[in-house]
């Protein structure tokens, strides 16, 4: 019990009681209210599957709000020290509320109940946060509350448990239209008007406008993951490990350049591409039907640009960004390349399917539409077997 020389201060969600023999318990096995009418009371409980002491705001308090988020909700008290109990307040002088919430709100697209309740002379914050029906990430990370632990959010557990009816690319954020690169939007506009093809999409210049057409903008106007993955200034801050690391190996396993890439799926694709190219051996051919009347001798790339482009494509296409654990991976080895990403085949699909029957599997159909219009690739599951049979 830690002791208070102000009266006891009634908590503002203990408007109901359990019966007398609940108060027994150290933390309660059901969320959304609790049985105890002040501070005291609620200082002396431990900290369990719904309960959290924050002496400050910091990363791992953004992790137990997506956590509470993720399960069955729970109760932040900001402004207490977890071991000891003790009140170290927190400033709500002028906007450091509001500018909480904001953060909040930013980086997590979620709005919490927060309550100020006088406490030794300071400010303490109880945050009520609900259970969403959608997971929560922090980072690009979604966590969950197992006991009084925060914990990462296995992949396959994800799925499970919140992959029913929705996909990673319709979730959102917290990511603004602040947050999208104009010069991407440009380019892949530029791209998509100089294709003879239709592709739906009307000579519009505002970027909100695009992407709303683009089916990349909810109803509510929230910015969705594949907005972000494709069109962002920056991906890497929101979702961890979706950069792509890229090497030259010999045969003595030495890495030679290798380089840790950054920036959208398109920028990812523009940087990975120009790798390929400048450290794949040069086969020449000098023939005179090769050389012909220019004298010179004709160059001739170990890979095909359009091989290694539609590797390139299907890594960044069928990408697993539930897994934020792993990097995809291209290795350049003396014989061979590796193109390694964080996915599986879904149960449903084999690549005997895939080579037999020219199957169109896409993990994620919004990125591989976008770099359909954009005339990167066709959305028909023949680009396989077109470059690799």
């Amino acid at each position: 019990m830690i002791p208070n020389e102000e009266p006891s201060v009634k908590l503002p969600f203990c408007d109901q009681h359990l019966p007398d023999e609940a108060m027994e318990v150290a933390e309660p096995d059901y969320p959304g209210q609790y049985p105890y009418t002040s501070l005291e009371e609620f200082l002396s409980l431990h900290e369990g599957r719904y309960l959290d002491f924050k002496e400050k705001v910091s990363e791992s308090f953004f992790k137990l709000l997506s956590a509470f988020s993720n399960t069955e909700g729970g109760f932040v008290i900001l402004g207490v020290n977890d071991k000891t109990r003790r009140v170290t307040g927190f400033d709500c002088r002028g906007e450091r509320l509001s500018e909480l919430a904001n953060r909040i709100s930013d980086g997590l697209g979620i709005h919490p109940v927060i309550d100020e309740i006088p406490a030794d002379g300071r400010t303490i914050l109880i945050i009520t946060v609900s259970p969403q029906k959608k997971p929560i990430s922090y980072r690009g990370v979604y966590y969950t509350r197992i006991g009084d632990t925060v914990r990462e959010i296995d992949p396959d557990e994800l799925r499970r448990k919140f992959l029913e009816d929705t996909s990673w690319e319709d979730l959102v954020g917290g990511c603004t239209l602040d947050d999208i690169d104009d010069g991407t939007v440009r380019d892949f506009m530029d791209l998509i008007r100089g294709r003879a093809v239709g592709t739906g999409i009307p000579d519009i210049k505002d970027k909100e406008s695009i992407l709303r057409r683009l089916g990349l903008i909810t109803p509510d106007g929230n910015i969705t993951h594949a907005a972000y993955i494709l069109f962002g200034k920056n991906p890497q801050t929101h979702f961890k490990n979706t950069g792509l690391k890229i090497a030259r190996i010999t045969a003595e396993t030495v890495l030679i350049n290798p380089k840790d890439l950054s920036g959208n799926l398109f920028h990812l694709l523009k940087l990975a591409e120009e790798y390929l190219l400048t450290s794949q051996a040069v086969i020449y051919d000098p023939s005179s039907n090769a050389i012909g009347d220019s004298f010179r001798r004709k160059e001739i790339p170990e890979y095909p640009k359009a091989v290694l482009r539609e590797a390139l494509l299907n890594m960044l296409i069928h990408w697993d960004y539930f897994n934020s654990r792993t990097p995809s991976i291209v290795r350049i080895y003396d014989d061979r390349i590796q193109f390694l990403n964080p996915a599986c085949f879904p149960a449903d699909v084999t690549l005997e399917k895939i080579l037999s029957q020219h199957y169109p599997y896409h993990r994620n159909p919004k990125i591989a539409d976008i770099f359909a219009k954009a005339g990167y690739m066709e959305k028909f599951g023949t680009g396989l077997v077109e470059h690799f049979i």
